[in-house]
């Protein structure tokens, strides 16, 4: 799906199987429990993510390439997929509601921009990169779970676990 220069808005139980490519994406809550918006193949965006409060999930299967920031005010779950290989790049920031919990296998480069999680489920080997010099912060609110290496790099950036951490093996940098 080819919107180049459009604005996408995405509400209740919806799904792409084809690559998206648009301006911005807005997501939002529908009026059932549950309900999710997935993408089977790659997202890229000249813009940014905005969702809106709600506990509806958001799927990422393939590749993620968003130039501006990416808020997700969701208390559901963010899946970015289980491919340890894949780099999914956040270019202007990643921020997700402190009660969501994060999917995530490869790695969310955010270029210099900060991310923030609420709790975070590693679903393959994972490294959270902030820093294209000198780095900026990575705050995860909740609970670190899955059985692989966590790799968080903040450069200059200072480097927050909240809550407790049950991963394989753990490696941070950044300011203490």
């Amino acid at each position: 799906i080819s919107a180049a220069g459009e604005n996408l808005t995405a509400k209740g139980q919806v799904r792409f199987d084809a690559a998206v490519t648009a301006a911005d994406l807005a997501l939002a809550d529908g009026a059932d429990t549950g309900e999710l918006v997935h993408f089977a193949d790659a997202l890229t965006l000249s813009g940014g993510i905005t969702g809106a409060s709600g506990d509806y999930g958001v799927s990422f299967a393939g590749v993620v390439a968003v130039s501006g920031s990416t808020s997700l005010a969701t208390t559901g779950t963010i899946d970015l997929g289980s491919d340890a290989s894949a780099i999914h790049t956040f270019s202007g920031g990643f921020s997700a509601a402190s009660g969501s919990t994060t999917r995530v296998a490869g790695m969310i480069d955010a270029s210099n921009a900060p991310i923030s999680l609420g709790g975070l489920v590693l679903t393959g080997n994972t490294t959270i990169d902030t820093v294209n010099s000198p780095g900026t912060d990575v705050t995860i609110a909740g609970e670190v779970s899955g059985a692989y290496d966590l790799v968080v790099t903040a450069g200059s950036g200072t480097v927050t676990l909240a809550e407790p951490i049950a991963v394989t093996s753990l490696a941070i940098s950044g300011q203490e």
